[in-house]
């Protein structure tokens, strides 16, 4: 079957067990995590299934404005500056309603989180307060909310990732009575002949089909579908085509819960679109600090662009290129480059004061030699050569079209306009336009790499389902990727945890709302 095509009700003599719940949480990600924790301390009879066995790593940013322990630090943010930024991220395909939304209700939702989490001992929240100079092009907030491993230490590193949280939500929530169902697979929505969902139709790991009612809703949030290559291309044929790997791709992100939606009348965003950076191999892996503004060139040797923009912009101009890929071309003086480059957030690549350090983060030159190019090297899609001309015979190992020519003239222009202090090519700032000259010479050859969906279902501020019309669908809620409506053509990628954050204050939202009835 096509995912468009609505299958056939299952039967309900195929029935092995009916639930009786108030709210169901399909999907027990991040998003998920937090919808099934607030429900259940709401009161609610929450039943929370999951096709996986175990929760997975995920993501480690959380994005959230003036929470507590921004305002402890001294940092506030402005309502309409952050907005109209991120609406211009989105170019005007969204709904600021949703971003306002975001924007409004995101600190009190990590004040509670942050409560929660730390509740324990085992982890406290940091936040992220060291943000890129941009040159006053972009706005690059600190936002950025991470649970670490306690003790935090300052300079890393320090072991992450939202997992770790969402398991000591989902322990609390259980205490409270949460019913949490991995290895069960929703199939199929309730819906009565009032159009209201009532509940969902799930398959466990046996095979058996359970009924589980909900009365006061189902909200979705099962991942989105970048794992789905039948949804990639019907719905961004486009951008299906340039995208050269996929990142973390897995059975969670096969569109389940868009589908389920779909087959009972909702609608999705009219444009489609993916959080895209330009990090990917051609076997579909990562090249993690694919990002740093190295120059860049074709696959001939012809530089192309400012290599100084957020990592999805990076993509998209690769994207135009001949086998959507492109040259990053460094020297061995990488770890001082990366220094004077400072990116920020998941493309920081070595410590610094007000970053989270993360264990993803090298703590030496050495060590990012072995942990992120040694590994690309030996894959051989990451040459390296003592002068400019044998790494352009070295490139050639891996596409036959570069010209060592064109190469030598376009590193020297390079390190021309280096030693200029002025990019008057590309118009790239100053501190990033540092010169390629200390051998030994790399190159590595990536392109864009795909993370998840940013279109989606079509929400409300009530974050309800809307049908195609956009009228509300009763009793259907959509958080984390599964939900539209607040992303464009592009990732604010300078914003530390965007995604996460809409995804848990979207769904801490849509269990207050399924539990408004009941207070």
């Amino acid at each position: 079957m096509s995912w468009k095509d609505t299958p056939q009700p299952i039967a309900q003599d195929l029935i092995a067990e009916t639930i009786e719940a108030d709210f169901v949480v399909v999907g027990v990600g991040v998003a998920g995590a937090i919808a099934a924790t607030k429900a259940t301390e709401l009161g609610l009879k929450t039943v929370a299934i999951d096709s996986r066995s175990i929760m997975s790593r995920g993501p480690h940013w959380i994005g959230a404005f003036n929470s507590r322990k921004m305002r402890e630090a001294g940092i506030i943010h402005d309502r309409a500056t952050v907005v109209n930024d991120l609406m211009w991220h989105a170019n005007y395909c969204a709904d600021q309603r949703l971003i306002q939304l975001w924007f409004d209700r995101s600190g009190e939702m990590m004040d509670w989180y942050t409560d929660l989490v730390e509740s324990t001992g085992e982890l406290v929240v940091a936040i992220e307060t060291a943000q890129k100079d941009t040159g006053g092009l972009h706005m690059s907030p600190a936002t950025g909310h991470v649970p670490c491993l306690a003790p935090f230490v300052t300079m890393g590193p320090n072991e992450t990732g939202l997992w770790r949280a969402s398991n000591i939500l989902l322990d609390h929530a259980i205490e409270l009575g949460l019913d949490l169902r991995w290895s069960t697979r929703a199939v199929q929505l309730l819906q009565d002949e009032d159009a209201r969902i009532g509940g969902v139709i799930a398959q466990d790991a046996d095979g058996n089909y359970l009924r589980i009612n909900a009365s006061r809703g189902v909200i979705l949030c099962t991942g989105g579908y970048i794992a789905n290559a039948e949804m990639r291309h019907d719905l961004n044929p486009i951008q299906d085509a340039s995208t050269t790997a996929l990142r973390g791709a897995t059975d969670r992100h096969v569109g389940d819960g868009i589908k389920m939606a779909t087959w009972v009348g909702a609608g999705m965003s009219e444009l489609h679109w993916w959080m895209d950076n330009d990090r990917g191999l051609p076997d579909g892996s990562n090249f993690t600090p694919g990002s740093q503004p190295w120059l860049r060139t074709d696959c001939y040797g012809n530089r192309f662009c400012n290599e100084d923009v957020p990592y999805d912009y990076g993509a998209y101009v690769g994207s135009l290129l001949p086998s959507h890929r492109f040259w990053e071309i460094f020297d061995s003086d990488y770890w001082a480059q990366m220094r004077s480059f400072e990116t920020t957030i998941c493309s920081r690549a070595y410590p610094k004061a007000g970053a989270i350090n993360s264990e993803k983060v090298a703590q030496s030159a050495e060590e990012f030699y072995h942990r992120f190019m040694e590994p690309v090297l030996k894959k051989g899609f990451m040459v390296t050569a003592q002068s400019i001309e044998e790494l352009a015979e070295a490139m050639l190992s891996v596409d036959d079209r570069m010209d060592a020519a064109t190469l030598k003239k376009t590193v020297e222009r390079y390190n021309e306009l280096a030693h200029k202090g002025v990019d008057e090519d590309f118009g790239k700032l100053p501190r990033r336009l540092l010169p390629i000259e200390k051998p030994p010479y790399y190159a590595v050859w990536v392109g864009g790499s795909a993370i998840c969906n940013l279109d989606g279902l079509r929400i409300n501020e009530r974050i309800q389902v809307l049908n195609t019309e956009g009228v509300p669908i009763e009793g259907l809620y959509a958080a984390g990727n599964d939900a539209g409506g607040y992303f464009g053509m592009s990732y604010p990628w300078y914003y530390a945890g965007c995604a996460c954050g809409f995804a848990t204050t979207f769904a801490y939202l849509a269990a207050i709302d399924a539990a408004r009835a009941l207070n």
